[in-house]
């Protein structure tokens, strides 16, 4: 008898437990939903990326359908949108309302300038610019995390 009540007040313990874990997970649940929805819900910056993304699309498509170049359309494309990563980067830093991690943001920027940059010029040009590029987006980075602190 003493190992079954033992086991009824175990089962009642874990029960009890396991429902108070719960509240507790679906109130940090709707905290969080909250925060984002309040902090993330009307970003600006992202509408203004999304916008960005679109424009650069319909130009690299009027591009090459003047030049008649369509094999390296989508090089450009990298490219700017590359640089559409950085402007976002940046619009975040100044808005302290809109900020989130960007590092990133930054390294596929930098990634995607590359391959375009590859594509259009070629490697053997390219290897000194990856350094460049490379080297400006460590000091990007830096800049940031200087005027960051300063906030």
């Amino acid at each position: 008898m003493e190992k079954k009540e033992k086991e009824e007040k175990r089962e009642g313990i874990s029960e009890k437990l396991s429902r108070e874990l719960v509240k507790e997970l679906k109130k940090a649940l709707e905290a969080s939903e909250e925060g984002l929805s309040e902090g993330w819900a009307h970003d600006p910056i992202s509408t203004v990326f999304g916008g960005l993304v679109l424009t650069l699309l319909g130009f690299c498509f009027l591009w090459a359908s003047w030049l008649e170049a369509w094999g390296k359309w989508w090089a450009f494309f990298l490219v700017g949108l590359g640089f559409i990563f950085f402007i976002e980067v940046l619009l975040r830093s100044v808005f302290p309302a809109y900020r989130r991690p960007v590092s990133g943001r930054l390294i596929a920027g930098a990634v995607l300038i590359i391959i375009g940059t590859v594509r259009i010029i070629g490697f053997p040009i390219m290897w000194p610019l990856i350094l460049v590029a490379i080297g400006l987006v460590i000091a990007i980075y830096g800049l940031l995390r200087a005027i960051s602190s300063k906030l």
